[in-house]
């Protein structure tokens, strides 16, 4: 159903199934089965970590004592199997160049931008990061500004096991900017971004979401979902040339 004042009928090109069998989120098993691959090969903590990716292939993580962060420990992640999980909160931003997949039981927050060292468009790229969070997974109010910019870089698969993917205080102050995301999302519900009003954003992000279609094929590394998906059926869709 469209809104009431606007004009936005969906056309379908490869028809409809409204009826389609529900897909559960993981359960238990598939939990326990990311867990134990974080403590075997992977890395594995128990207290809140600060995770920043690197260009070089490595992450530099913090552990929190108390209020405080402690000093930061580089780790090249061709060492490990790509895991990293924390029974407590995750923070992370940085540029990734390799695989990994980042777990929290608890919750994750996203500090700045998240992004690959090589275009995730591009059919050579290899690098590709999950989030699963079995609580909701965040973007920090501040995100954007970790760069100086109104926007924000997000490139993962998103998996939010309680509710939703959201921005932190989204309604809050003057327009924030584009919240570009290449990857994938599932959760819950739908997790508000921003605040919109006469087709302009009023608070928050504009949204440029976009599916990573490396992820019909590959998948981060232990990441709690079926393993490949198959093509029901494909249709060309002509090409008009201006």
């Amino acid at each position: 159903n469209g809104h009431p004042y606007y004009s936005n009928d969906p056309n379908f090109n490869g028809g409809t199934d409204f009826n389609s069998r529900e897909k559960q989120m993981p359960g238990s098993k598939k939990l326990g089965q990311l867990r134990d691959k974080g403590k075997s090969g992977g890395l594995t903590f128990k207290k809140d970590i600060f995770v920043e990716f690197q260009k070089d292939g490595s992450v530099d993580i913090r552990k929190r004592n108390g209020k405080n962060w402690g000093p930061s420990s580089n780790y090249d992640l061709s060492s490990y199997n790509g895991i990293i999980s924390s029974s407590k909160k995750v923070y992370t931003q940085g540029t990734l160049k390799g695989q990994a997949t980042l777990h929290s039981s608890e919750e994750v927050e996203i500090m700045g931008d998240l992004t690959y060292a090589s275009n995730p468009k591009s059919k050579n790229s290899n690098d590709l990061l999950g989030i699963v969070s079995e609580g909701d997974v965040k973007v920090d109010y501040r995100a954007h500004q970790a760069k100086g910019s109104k926007d924000l870089k997000i490139h993962a698969s998103i998996m939010s096991l309680d509710r939703s993917f959201e921005v932190e205080h989204y309604s809050y102050g003057e327009p924030r900017g584009t919240l570009e995301l290449v990857g994938g999302l599932q959760q819950r519900e739908r997790g508000a971004v921003g605040t919109f009003s006469g087709g302009g954003v009023q608070s928050g992000f504009s949204k440029d979401y976009s599916y990573d279609s490396r992820l019909s094929s590959m998948m981060p590394p232990h990441y709690p979902r079926e393993s490949v998906f198959s093509q029901k059926y494909w249709k060309e869709k002509p090409v008009q040339y201006l």
